[in-house]
């Protein structure tokens, strides 16, 4: 089904209803780089060491004997104290853990590592946070993208942005490290959920021409959330980063309006056969918008109504399984309504035996090889570009710099690569650019590895950094592509399964990568190989996707069958008299 002259008849997206919803559904953009990547700033770890030994009784619990008279040289560490322990000539030494705490280079309440001392033994308590928050994203893209098809993706999204407001505010009350992992995870889980519904609803708003706006608005609201985000932890740096929280959890109060202003997606309500609730919103859309009501409502019957299959109950409706058919033109026994011209039965007969739509289950996902492989493919550069993506900004913090500009930079590199991506878009096919961009980060990141390695000199170290950056700006530019290809080969009934199936083994980059930074500091070249690899393996595969440019939006497996076994072309033959 099309619905572009329904939009069109509303005014396209100029008219003000469409800017008012538009704007309310890519606002998740805006406030998804909040949740994701705030660990930076309110889990930051500054240069720390062992605190000093003042007292040799403060070593008693690990020398025996009385240390009253004793004395000591103590050479501190990060995590660890050599002490030489002098008792009247015995010396004795000892590598102890810290035994008086931490001293962080920066106040205690600086970040929740600082205040709760999460180094040392404890390191891992914070990638453990960041690694939940992608276990919480990763059942959220699941299980609440399977309710926005089924119930619709307006109580999905206003549900979880709501409850993100609530979570954010209770994150900054956190007593201890163990409560906050527990949010994050919960919290994880609600973001994907403001994230695939509200961007399916987006795209489901504009016509097929402007599709690739949808990623182009929302990698540019997402970057500039993330340069918003750090500007204001660079403001409120000499605050504890419990108020920084609390101010980074204002931006979800605009969820409070949704449930009164935010309507759910036509096209949603069109397949579920609401087109009552349609018509209410077309009412709406028709008062703001200054529009005529009865000529989009003739539009809404004449033009997509119209297009809908006789049934929705089967795959395909046969004529032995709907006639009755008499030649009476009278309502048959099962109640379906014939036409009165008894000529007309042929062409009902050709209308009924369409294709219809069916509701699908999750299952179908893996039944069908014209899903089966999208998900496949889609999974697979999800996850490649994903791990590249979180390495790096999440290691922002620890390059040589201003923290807070490096990360600024980062982000800012992200517009430009999407702007160009969203070019080629309108030039060229989906699979190109894709195949392109995922090349050209895999490849540079293998290259950073090698210059990187050959040797210390500044200028092959100049060039590991140069192609890092560059590999930086393709992989930004593959997400604008990812957001508009991965929804282009799922079926309506299935696109926010699919998408949320995608981005659900995607996460499992979001956990790996905290430790993947880990694993450097080990095996330097390790990262940069592993992520490398995975992006041209992840470039090739999109062959194997289909071209979506310039095709409406599939509703059905059937329709995607026939993108790649279009039906056979009738050939007719004219006579004379017809001519």
């Amino acid at each position: 089904m099309d619905i572009d002259p329904l939009l069109h008849s509303l005014g396209g997206v100029r008219g003000r209803y469409q800017l008012i919803q538009l704007t309310l559904q890519i606002l998740s953009s805006f406030v998804n780089a909040f949740i994701t990547f705030s660990v930076v700033f309110i889990g930051f770890q500054p240069d720390y060491e062992c605190a000093q030994v003042h007292d040799p009784s403060q070593l008693e619990s690990h020398f025996s004997g009385n240390l009253s008279e004793a004395t000591f040289e103590a050479t501190y560490d990060k995590c660890s104290i050599d002490v030489q322990l002098n008792r009247s000539g015995l010396v004795t030494s000892k590598s102890l853990p810290c035994v008086t705490g931490i001293n962080f280079s920066m106040p205690s309440d600086t970040s929740f590592r600082t205040e709760w001392e999460l180094v040392c033994d404890k390191a891992g308590l914070t990638e453990l946070s960041q690694t939940l928050i992608s276990v919480g994203q990763a059942l959220g893209a699941l299980f609440l993208s399977i309710l926005s098809d089924r119930y619709g993706r307006k109580g999905v999204y206003v549900v979880s942005d709501i409850s993100l407001l609530f979570l954010s505010i209770a994150t900054a009350l956190s007593p201890n490290i163990i409560f906050l992992v527990v949010l994050r995870m919960v919290t994880g889980a609600c973001q994907q959920g403001i994230g695939m519904a509200a961007y399916t609803m987006f795209m489901e708003l504009l016509p097929k021409r402007l599709r690739p706006v949808a990623s182009l608005a929302d990698a540019i609201l997402w970057s500039s959330g993330q340069v918003l985000m750090a500007l204001i932890a660079y403001l409120m740096q000499g605050y504890t980063w419990r108020y920084l929280q609390l101010a980074l959890s204002a931006v979800f109060l605009y969820s409070l309006a949704l449930p009164c202003v935010l309507d759910e997606s036509i096209l949603w309500l069109l397949n579920n056969d609401r087109v009552a609730d349609v018509e209410k919103i077309l009412a709406k859309a028709c008062r703001l918008n200054g529009k005529n009501l009865n000529d989009v409502m003739t539009v809404l019957h004449e033009q997509v109504l119209k297009s809908r299959p006789a049934s929705r109950d089967k795959d395909v409706v046969s004529e032995n399984d709907n006639v009755g058919r008499d030649g009476t033109g009278k309502e048959n026994k099962n109640g379906t309504e014939m036409n009165d011209s008894a000529g007309d039965t042929t062409r009902n007969t050709a209308d009924l035996e369409v294709k219809a739509w069916k509701k699908y289950k999750v299952v179908d996902l893996f039944r069908h090889r014209e899903v089966v492989v999208p998900l496949f493919v889609t999974a697979l550069v999800w996850i490649a570009s994903s791990l590249f993506y979180y390495g790096v900004m999440l290691g922002s913090a620890s390059l040589a710099g201003n923290r807070f500009l490096n990360f600024a930079l980062l982000t800012l590199l992200e517009i430009p690569a999407n702007i160009v991506a969203f070019f080629f878009l309108q030039k060229i096919n989906r699979r190109t650019v894709a195949l392109t961009c995922e090349m050209i980060a895999g490849i540079s990141l293998l290259l950073s590895v090698v210059f990187v390695q050959i040797g210390g000199s500044g200028v092959y170290l100049t060039l590991g950094t140069v192609v890092t950056y560059v590999g930086k700006f393709a992989l930004s530019g593959c997400y604008n592509v990812l957001f508009v290809f991965s929804l282009e080969v799922f079926p309506t009934t299935l696109r926010t399964v699919g998408m949320g199936v995608a981005s659900a083994t995607s996460r499992l980059a979001g956990m790996g990568a905290p430790f993947f930074i880990l694993l450097g500091e080990t095996i330097p070249w390790a990262p940069g190989v592993i992520f490398g690899t995975m992006c041209v393996l992840a470039g090739l595969s999109v062959l194997l996707l289909p071209e979506t440019r310039h095709r409406a939006l599939p509703n059905t497996i059937e329709e995607m069958r026939e993108w790649k076994n279009p039906p056979p072309v009738k050939i007719v033959s004219l006579k004379k008299t017809d001519i």
